[in-house]
């Protein structure tokens, strides 16, 4: 992993607005601790151009946490592509490549995991959307 640049922000920035998320289910689980440890995510996406083939994938991950500890998986019809992090927040960023492309308002299911095994105590679980979804 690397800490994100400007042309890897803008970039990102980019292929967000190629996609709307529609539906979006999460799974957090809390350890005896209180940490939020593992986050499992299935969603259904819609391309909004010709050419989309991934998903940018923002984790805000809870203060403490270790970010080269971080694990994302790819569970089903996905791929992690780059993987970068904010040098100064608990903030990483994937990529999720579909390994294919999208025609405009083609659909496509995914399902990813993060695993976060350091990090304080938590109290919230919040998931941040750009555009209006059917299902959260």
């Amino acid at each position: 992993m690397a800490p994100a640049s400007e042309d890897s922000r803008r970039a990102a920035a980019c292929v967000a607005a190629a996609i709307n998320a529609l539906s979006t289910t999460i799974d957090a689980h809390v350890d005896e601790l209180g940490r939020i440890w593992r986050v499992t995510s299935r969603g259904v996406l819609r391309a909004r151009r010709d050419g989309v083939d991934r998903y940018i994938l923002p984790h805000f991950a809870d203060p403490g946490s270790d970010l080269g500890r971080i694990d994302i998986e790819a569970l089903a019809n996905c791929t992690i592509g780059r993987v970068r992090w904010h040098d100064h927040e608990p903030v990483i960023v994937a990529e999720l490549l579909f390994g294919q492309r999208l025609r405009t308002h083609e659909t496509w299911l995914l399902e990813y995991r993060w695993t976060n095994p350091t990090g304080e105590p938590s109290s919230v679980v919040a998931h941040a959307v750009r555009h209006r979804v059917e299902q959260y």
